[in-house]
């Protein structure tokens, strides 16, 4: 009986969620595509054309993209002309204006890692232009979107090694609400993270690459793909997630947020494998660890034949550090070839966990950051955890009860 009175309901709430992610997905390609044919075109004006002529050379285009951006009205549209934008100097926006590649309908194919179709910004930062804890791109405004555009880091890895410089060794900082990245690619950044999404509402990622940033195998120079520190009604869908090497997608708060159909997978070389892939906590006295009404669902976790990856789904931060965690529904997501598939530690309310796939072999004695340890099962629930814990996957698997903390699995 307690397995019908937690697992019907669940798929139940899953099958609805994902026809809610269904349909999420045809408005996201739709609505778009009609707003980019009536937006206006910025090729009269006459900042933007300056910009044009940067595309492709190894010539500055910051002053020429801050100026464009600084004469766009509120809602503007800035396309860029498909190729190579060299921006070596942090950029701010701080209006509302869109970005997106001249020519592109938000309809078509996203953009490859690479792939001429798509605009660049190469965001190579001068030492005498970065700025102590600032990362290359800054939003801070509501409604800026960035649509098939690629994001390529450009960085000096000794960046990495100075905690006042090591933002600028990632990507894009985000703190506004109605953000929206389709189609795009987020890629090569040294370390840190490629996207950081630290408060907002309403935001939409979807439909993108996050790809090859940072290095597992070199100390500090780290990065996970997406990190999101507090969020409410964020979606997360049908992302790409590839080769980063810290966490792949990592969440600090997140309430009626959807997390769905996101690919998680590795190469099969140690530089690119990470020490989890989807982890759902909190940062001490940072952010809420919250998850009231937020579903992860049907997401797809695959480390590779040799484990490239330590926990692939982390509920609760244990064993980094200790922060609250509660809320939420995790079902239907599928985890292969992790070290350990699934740990939940540090709950301190109820969380749903449930009808979560899991395949590969438990590991035996394995490496981390405390030595050699015995991994006898693919779900480890911490006791501490266990009495939060609601759903079948404790029951249905086996799983051990230990806390793994302070140690890192799949270190370099």
């Amino acid at each position: 009986m307690r397995g019908y009175t937690y697992v019907w309901p669940a798929l139940y709430q899953t099958v609805r969620q994902l026809v809610a992610v269904t349909a999420l997905g045809i408005a996201m390609l739709a609505a778009p595509a009609n707003a980019m044919l009536a937006a206006p075109h910025n090729t009269t004006d006459a900042a933007c054309r300056a910009l044009d002529q940067m595309n492709g050379g190894d010539r500055d285009a910051s002053p020429a993209l801050a100026a464009c951006i600084a004469s766009q009205p509120s809602g503007g549209v800035i396309a860029l002309v498909p190729g190579q934008y060299l921006i070596t100097a942090p950029v701010l926006i701080s209006r509302p204006v869109s970005i997106l590649t001249r020519g592109m309908a938000r309809s078509a194919p996203p953009c490859r890692v690479h792939d001429p179709r798509c605009a660049t910004l190469l965001l190579q930062l001068r030492p005498d232009a970065i700025k102590p804890r600032a990362m290359p791109v800054t939003i801070r405004a509501s409604s800026v979107s960035f649509d098939h555009i690629i994001f390529a880091g450009g960085a000096n890895a000794s960046l990495c090694l100075n905690p006042a410089t090591r933002p600028a060794g990632g990507g894009l900082s985000v703190a506004g609400n109605d953000f929206s990245l389709t189609s795009s690619i987020l890629k090569s950044f040294a370390c840190y993270t490629a996207l950081e999404y630290e408060s907002g509402e309403n935001g939409h990622i979807f439909g993108n690459t996050i790809a090859g940033n940072g290095t597992h195998t070199v100390h500090l120079m780290w990065s996970d793909g997406l990190t999101v520190h507090d969020a409410q009604h964020l979606a997360v869908v049908h992302n790409h997630f590839i080769d980063n090497t810290d966490v792949q997608l990592i969440f600090g708060g997140c309430t009626h947020c959807i997390v769905a159909n996101n690919i998680f997978r590795h190469g099969g070389v140690s530089a690119g494998g990470s020490y989890a892939e989807l982890m759902v906590q909190a940062w001490p006295k940072s952010t809420s660890g919250r998850y009231d009404g937020t579903k992860v669902v049907n997401n797809d976790i695959n480390c590779g034949p040799q484990r490239d990856c330590g926990f692939g789904l982390m509920l609760g931060s244990t064993p980094w550090y200790d922060a609250p965690t509660s809320g939420g529904v995790v079902s239907g997501n599928r985890i292969v070839n992790a070290v350990l598939p699934i740990d939940i530690e540090g709950l301190t309310g109820e969380m749903t966990v449930t009808n979560n796939s899991i395949s590969g072999a438990p590991a035996g004695r394995v490496r981390s950051t405390c030595g050699l340890l015995n991994v006898s099962s693919q779900v480890n629930v911490a006791a501490a955890s266990r009495g939060f814990l609601r759903g079948n996957t404790a029951e249905a698997t086996g799983s051990t009860s230990r806390s793994f903390k302070g140690c890192l699995l799949n270190p370099p």
